[in-house]
């Protein structure tokens, strides 16, 4: 497939100049004389005045200026290329090659069909490139959709596992028999979580706002299980409300502090902050680990954020930074998001 996209691509190029090096040839035609070698070097000069245009426009000013919306600067550039193109046909038809320049190189007609093709190939080169770009951006679509299938059912696994709800049920459960005016809120709490990775984790982007409900009710349910809750905080600064967000995205971070870290030790702790600005967002996750305690089984406690970054790459090109280190037997991540305007 990639082979015959490389084929189809020479074969669009190649169509094009066969038009620009025929068109000239019809422009600089004249019937009364014949076609010499010397018009012909004339032409072929002109041509290849197109072909740099062609490929300024298609490989500099549109990634550079158009995609970028700099649409001023843009305009002034295509207009500064069909003038050094016009100026240089004056140029050289008067002063460089004056014996094999047509006659006809000299008047306004001549210099107006100049700036008609130069825009005619421009015009092409923009359709081309836009075209290939629009191409580009829903495969990129496609490879997120994929990756965002083929993780659905890994958020499901790791996110609520059958060992997360049989511990929650349990704790709710223990709740029940003594009676615990905080069972029913803990159910509410896991049917909300519930409803949220069957409804909202199913959408492009979910309100920030919701993202953060879903990770209060995830750590409070796993509160549960401790006897000293102060261990664990969790401090949000800014509005989360008219910001979008991946849904799921905040969650494998919480998840690995909970399930890899030390959280039964004197000394434990799990402090969550996220931040949100006006035009980006920090989250910060701070959580005590054992080196004494390291499995086999450890070796698998970065795949969920290995899969994060993974996804962070595809969704945010450019747009995130995501950092994990450990300090003094902390263990530390940290992941900035820039939204989008």
């Amino acid at each position: 497939m990639h082979i015959k996209r490389k084929y189809l691509k020479i074969f669009i190029h190649i169509v094009i100049w066969l038009l620009a090096i025929l068109l000239p040839m019809v422009l600089f035609n004249n019937p009364e004389k014949e076609f010499t070698i010397d018009k012909i070097i004339f032409f072929i000069i002109h041509v290849s005045l197109f072909i740099i245009i062609f490929y300024s426009n298609y490989l500099f000013f549109i990634p550079i200026l158009l995609s970028k919306r700099k649409f001023i600067f843009y305009t002034l550039a295509i207009i500064i290329s069909i003038s050094f193109l016009v100026l240089f046909n004056h140029i050289a038809s008067s002063i460089i090659l004056p014996d094999i320049a047509a006659p006809n190189t000299h008047n306004y007609r001549f210099k107006g069909s100049l700036v008609f093709f130069s825009t005619f190939l421009i015009a092409i080169s923009t359709s081309i490139k836009v075209t290939q770009n629009w191409y580009e951006n829903e495969k990129q679509k496609n490879i997120i959709k994929n990756e965002k299938l083929n993780s659905e059912l890994s958020f499901l696994k790791s996110q609520i596992n059958p060992h997360f709800l049989f511990n929650t049920l349990n704790n709710i459960y223990s709740l029940a028999n003594r009676k615990s005016e905080h069972t029913p809120n803990a159910i509410i709490k896991l049917s909300h979580l519930m409803r949220y990775m069957l409804d909202d984790a199913k959408k492009e982007t979910v309100e920030l706002s919701k993202e953060i409900n879903y990770l209060s009710d995830y750590i409070e349910l796993q509160k549960l299980r401790m006897a000293d809750k102060s261990k664990i905080k969790f401090n949000v600064i800014g509005d989360g409300i008219k910001k979008e967000i991946e849904p799921m995205l905040l969650i494998p971070f919480v998840e690995n502090a909970f399930k890899h870290g030390d959280i039964f030790s004197d000394d434990a702790k799990i402090d969550i902050l996220l931040k949100i600005e006006q035009t980006k967002m920090l989250f910060k996750v701070e959580n005590k680990i054992d080196r004494s305690q390291k499995t086999k089984n450890d070796k698998g406690s970065g795949i969920g954020l290995n899969n994060l970054k993974k996804r962070l790459e595809l969704l945010y090109p450019e747009k995130h930074r995501f950092t994990t280190e450990i300090k003094d037997d902390i263990f530390v991540s940290v992941l900035k998001i820039w939204f989008n305007k």
